[in-house]
């Protein structure tokens, strides 16, 4: 079963400009976007090593049923290269303590507003929570996504600008 997984791995890694770097571990660099991909067939993460700002990103989201859930393998291949696309779009809308840039799609009188970005397609977040921040709809958030015990994706933290704990040092 395990070398099924790393053939499809290879198969995604390579149809997204990935070479593989070492035989006994999936692990694979791609020049153009300066990445690493490392899986171990049942989780991938990429890797920008960036001095200063390095930033990690797992699979991403997806939408199923209406709720929003960290993908943690595909069988198929197709769908993992797209999953690896997916990573590297959103390389540059990661900052180094794990902010997601996401925008809003809708805003709610409750207080609640509707997140989505092509990593996550859906998370809610209650904007009352983050020290009154105003927000309108197509406006540009960064958040801290985790996962609850339904694994659905949820916001912790809320930025208006990227926080990086490096920035003072650029």
């Amino acid at each position: 079963m395990t070398v099924r997984r790393s053939v499809r791995i290879d198969l995604a890694a390579s149809a997204n400009g990935f070479k593989r770097i070492t035989g006994n571990r999936p692990v694979y660099y791609n020049q153009k976007h300066n990445a690493i991909l490392s899986t171990n067939g049942h989780i991938a993460e990429i890797i920008s090593p960036h001095p200063y700002d390095s930033v990690v990103i797992g699979l991403p989201y997806i939408l199923r049923d209406g709720v929003c859930k960290k993908v943690t393998y595909r069988k198929s291949s197709e769908n993992l290269k797209n999953d690896i696309r997916i990573m590297l779009q959103n390389l540059d809308k990661f900052s180094s303590n794990g902010f997601h840039q996401m925008t809003v799609i809708e805003c709610f009188d409750t207080g609640l507003i509707k997140l989505s970005s092509s990593y996550c397609p859906e998370a809610y977040v209650d904007i009352s929570k983050f020290n009154g921040i105003n927000v309108e709809s197509g406006e540009q958030l960064w958040c801290k996504l985790e996962v609850n015990e339904n694994r659905a994706a949820i916001v912790t933290a809320v930025e208006k600008n990227k926080p990086s704990e490096y920035l003072d040092l650029i």
